[in-house]
């Protein structure tokens, strides 16, 4: 079915020049609440979520793009896999990319999942992989966006993740990366481009890196 939609003028804002500039990557898109959603030809995640808020208090708007890249959809859980989803799910993690002659990404743990399931104890090595891989690193300072946030999908809200995380439908990985403003639409073209090739080459490393753990 084709989910392609005419420009309709509730999008808003500038985001009707994100789906004009990633047209040639995306297969279709459609329009949920506040929310665009873009299903591309060709990457390693099979939805990407765009949209534009506020920083803060401030009037300053920032956009965010997450993409969702599914490992082990629901026929391909196992209970070896629902394990392994629980052995992942501590490893959530953000980076923050700031300098301006020499940025640099600063690796975290992003606790938010623990502060809701109290068994979870943070574990740093999915931060370590990131760290060490060049490509990845080299990307995230290329790419104009200051906040990257890598973790499991646990269900369509937060609150979700208690029951998710018992029992995990699937292992999939939703990585927000967040761009405060852009200055206009030429920037916010690039910008789009560019952290549409950072998600895709997160998804894929993301991906290489779950499977690896599926097969110890």
């Amino acid at each position: 079915m084709d989910r392609r939609k005419p420009m309709s003028l509730s999008l808003g804002g500038n985001i009707k020049r994100v789906i004009e500039v990633l047209a040639p990557r995306i297969e279709s898109w459609k329009e949920t609440g506040k929310f665009i959603v873009l299903y591309p030809k060709d990457a390693s995640f099979e939805e990407m979520y765009v949209v534009r808020t506020r920083m803060g208090w401030s009037a300053n708007p920032k956009w965010e793009f997450t993409a969702i890249a599914t490992v082990f959809n629901e026929d391909e859980m196992t209970e070896k896999r629902k394990d392994l989803y629980r052995k992942i799910a501590c490893m959530d993690c953000m980076v923050e990319v700031r300098g301006l002659l020499r940025r640099k990404p600063n690796f975290s743990l992003w606790d938010n999942r623990s502060r809701l399931i109290p068994s979870i104890r943070p574990d740093k090595t999915l931060v370590d992989f990131l760290k060490n891989n060049h490509q990845l690193c080299k990307a995230m300072t290329e790419t104009p966006t200051e906040e990257i946030v890598i973790g499991l999908y646990s269900g369509q809200s937060l609150y979700e993740a208690p029951d998710f995380y018992l029992n995990p439908s699937k292992i999939a990985w939703s990585t927000t990366a967040t761009k405060g403003p852009t200055g206009g639409d030429v920037m916010l073209g690039n910008v789009a481009k560019k952290t549409f090739d950072l998600l895709d080459l997160l998804s894929l490393h993301l991906k290489g890196f779950t499977k690896e753990m599926d097969e110890t």
